[in-house]
Formats: structure tokens, C-alpha cells, sequence
């Protein structure tokens, strides 16, 4: 695997290889989503607070409650992989504090 070059705006640049948590290579898509679905399981388990990523997912993974994606997820986490990516970013666009405070982290990462 060869390294690469990543370009920000603003004209600053990084290297990384493309391997995400391995090497501490946050916040690709699949990085977001795992998240994501920690801090859903946050709100299932009343440790955290409620977020639209959780009706998102469950469309997303077509479960019609919290516990059932829970479940999906449990048994396969396919259910909701980096495909629902997108999903985190239009929850934050619509005011989402917990998909905004995930995209901060991301950016940070990045």
C-alpha cells in the first residue's frame, strides 16, 4: 500500500495511508458510522442524549425501533456500514447537536 497525500483547504496537506484506526487515521466513513453507532447505543442505554441518527439508522437498516436496530446491528453491523455515512451529515445539516459535535470530531481527526 503506498502512502498518500491528502490536500486540505485551505492548502495544507497530510500523509496517511488509508487504513483508518490502525494507524489513528480517524473519521473516514466507516470510522464516522461506528461512532455514530456508539453514540445511538448512547441514547438506547440512557447514557446519552437523543440524536435523529437514530431514526435515520433505523430507516437506513429497515427496523421499525431503537432495540431492533440494536439487535441488527449486534448480530451483523453491516446493517448500518459506511453507506450511511451520508446520513450523519444531512442530520447534522438539519441541527442534529450529536451528528454536529461527531462532524466536528471528524474534522478534527482529518
Amino acid at each position: 500500500m503506498e502512502m498518500k497525500v491528502v490536500l486540505v483547504t485551505g492548502g495544507s496537506s497530510g500523509i496517511g495511508r488509508s487504513i483508518g484506526n490502525y494507524l489513528g487515521e480517524h473519521a473516514g466513513a466507516s470510522e464516522l458510522v461506528f461512532q455514530a453507532m456508539k453514540l445511538v447505543s448512547y441514547e438506547w442505554t440512557q447514557r446519552g442524549q437523543p440524536t435523529a441518527l437514530s431514526q435515520a439508522f433505523m430507516a437506513h437498516a429497515g427496523v421499525s425501533d431503537l432495540t431492533a436496530l440494536i439487535e441488527a446491528y449486534s448480530e451483523d453491523y453491516r446493517v448500518v456500514d459506511a453507506d450511511a455515512a451520508p446520513l450523519i451529515f444531512a442530520a447534522a445539516h438539519q441541527g442534529d447537536h450529536v451528528a454536529r459535535e461527531l462532524i466536528t470530531w471528524a474534522g478534527v481527526e482529518l
